[in-house]
């Protein structure tokens, strides 16, 4: 668990972990940003299942987080986005997915609500 840690940046060493990885949290830190080679360049990306950023200021996702293929939920409530990438449409496995208290202005376009597997919006 990387929670409350005072974190200003997803570390880098979390790309290294093993494929046993399935499940990431990081909330309540001081995240404003995530590097794009966080989600491209680890071997745990393709077994990731769950990630929760919750309670940080993130401004902003990479688009790589496309790269997180098995993601099932997705935690980025409470943070500071206002626009959202256009490939969490495109994450197959994503079911639950977590939005509130953003600065999300107006309804979500219809590609990320419209993700195949998505059953969760909040």
């Amino acid at each position: 668990l990387l929670d409350r840690c005072g974190l200003e940046a997803l570390p880098g060493w979390v790309c290294g972990c093993s494929e046993g990885l399935v499940s990431c949290s990081a909330s309540g830190n001081r995240i404003e940003r995530v590097e794009a080679g966080v989600f491209s360049e680890g071997e745990w990306a393709p077994c990731l299942h769950e990630l929760v950023l919750s309670h940080n200021a993130l401004r902003s996702l990479p688009r790589s987080i496309g790269a997180l293929t098995a993601l099932r939920v997705l935690d980025l409530s409470h943070n500071r986005l206002s626009l959202l990438p256009h490939a969490l449409a495109h994450l197959p496995a994503l079911t639950w997915l977590s939005l509130s208290h953003n600065l999300l202005a107006g309804c979500l376009d219809d590609g990320v609500a419209s993700a195949p597997a998505l059953t969760h919006l909040d």
